[in-house]
């Protein structure tokens, strides 16, 4: 009771008669007494990652051709060992808004939301691998296994330095979600995400009939995207 009494003095007061705080509890106290999100911002953040309704369409539209684009971009870079055409599929890459949308709607605990994204989620993935298949259908002077890139062999092994690049992806991700002053930096954390290159390798290795290096690199798109959405989340 007395030590109730003497912390209500000192919420009066302003003062307070506890041992001073480290910079680590002071950071710690600031954080955790965040306002939480208004209904406002929870509505633009649905807004901008679910795209229900009338626009939809549109952006399901808008979704597939960029699954297209990018997954060539990503599989000539493969293919021609271009680090740079790898870079421009990765910033064309649209998977991360489903992704996101997967993640946000695990935290609005909103399940049919959640399964809406993720067949989103793997509608782009069918389509990246088909594209992939396609790319290297049709490129010369790539038919076998001695043709793989070094490009390419990166995308099979995957390791723990890919999932700890992913975690920390998701969680760069998700603060940008949440801090929307930070939109400048996207373009970075859509380079770090790089879920439509190992996709890609995906189709490029199935089409040359590399099942065992194709099931490596999907092994590789599967734990970067689990790891994204709980990192996110």
């Amino acid at each position: 009771r007395h030590s109730d009494e003497r912390t209500l003095m000192s919420a009066q007061t302003g003062h307070d008669d506890a041992k001073p705080q480290t910079v680590l509890e002071s950071l710690l106290r600031r954080w955790r007494h965040r306002p939480d999100w208004s209904e406002s911002e929870r509505q633009v953040v649905v807004a901008d990652l679910m795209h229900e309704g009338d626009e939809r369409r549109r952006y399901l539209a808008r979704f597939v051709t960029l699954s297209v684009l990018s997954t060539v971009l990503a599989s000539f870079g493969l293919i021609s060992n271009s680090i740079a055409t790898l870079i421009a599929g990765m910033l064309l890459d649209p998977l991360m808004t489903p992704v996101l949308a997967v993640a946000a709607s695990m935290v609005f605990g909103q399940p049919m939301r959640v399964l809406r994204a993720l067949s989103i989620v793997g509608g782009g993935t069918l389509v990246a691998i088909a594209t992939g298949w396609l790319v290297a259908a049709i490129s010369p002077g790539f038919a076998s296994t001695d043709d793989l890139t070094s490009e390419l062999l990166l995308r099979t092994s995957p390791s723990l330095l890919d999932l700890g690049v992913a975690v920390v992806a998701g969680v760069s991700a998700g603060y940008v979600l949440t801090h929307r002053e930070a939109n400048s930096v996207i373009p970075g954390v859509a380079i770090a995400v790089a879920l439509v290159p190992p996709l890609a390798a995906v189709g490029v290795l199935l089409s040359i009939g590399a099942t065992d290096e194709a099931r490596g690199a999907f092994l590789l798109y599967a734990t970067n995207l689990g790891a994204i959405i709980l990192a996110a989340t």
